[in-house]
């Protein structure tokens, strides 16, 4: 992944002046207390009958920033009652304490229609809390190893999930790694001519 040089912009909430650090379209976080900064949210499709052993980010030469940064702290949402609608707190929160940008985070494998998917968040921009120091990788690139698992029991094979599946992961060529034995398949599909869907007072008998 290559990313684009930051722009840096001031804001101002509630009287007091933070930095803003955008690149290009990526989105910025905002959980409660952590520093503010664009993120890079990948879905990983993993290997049919494969689970993560291991997880490696390979980064460009950091660039580091000369001048100090405050960058504003991520802040509670709350429900507004008349509406039921959320919005950010008047509060202005307080940043943590001795916190340095991870790298990545790990959020995780998630199942959707038996395809695995490990959801992988990356920060090219690193910002520590104490010093305000801040950096910036211009290039990372991301290896997940694998190792073998047993496969997932809900994978049904279906065009309309690969399909699903297919447009929301970044590696969609991997969804050639799943198949299903014709066996597996006459778990899900019993052969009919058709179904009638009634209720007991329309139920009719042989």
């Amino acid at each position: 992944l290559n990313f684009s040089n930051p722009i840096f912009e001031k804001t101002n909430i509630k009287g007091k002046i933070f930095d803003i650090v955008r690149i290009d379209d990526l989105p910025i976080t905002n959980d409660l207390g952590i520093p503010r900064l664009p993120v890079k949210s990948l879905r990983i499709l993993l290997p049919q009958g494969q689970r993560v052993d291991d997880i490696i980010v390979i980064t460009s030469e950091k660039i580091n920033f000369d001048t100090s940064f405050t960058i504003a702290p991520g802040s509670k949402l709350v429900a507004i009652v008349a509406t039921n609608k959320l919005m950010n707190s008047e509060k202005t929160e307080t940043v943590i304490k001795n916190y340095k940008t991870p790298i990545y985070e790990n959020k995780g494998v998630h199942c959707c229609k038996g395809f695995n998917i490990l959801h992988i968040n990356l920060y090219p921009v690193q910002y520590d809390t104490e010093t305000g120091d801040l950096s910036f990788f211009k290039e990372m690139n991301l290896i997940v190893r694998t190792k073998t698992s047993t496969a997932n029991g809900v994978f049904r094979g279906f065009y309309e999930d690969i399909s699903a599946v297919q447009n929301i992961v970044d590696n969609p060529d991997y969804i050639n790694t799943y198949s299903i034995s014709n066996a597996e398949r006459s778990n899900y599909i019993e052969q009919y001519d058709y179904v009638v869907i009634t209720n007991e007072d329309l139920k009719f008998s042989n």
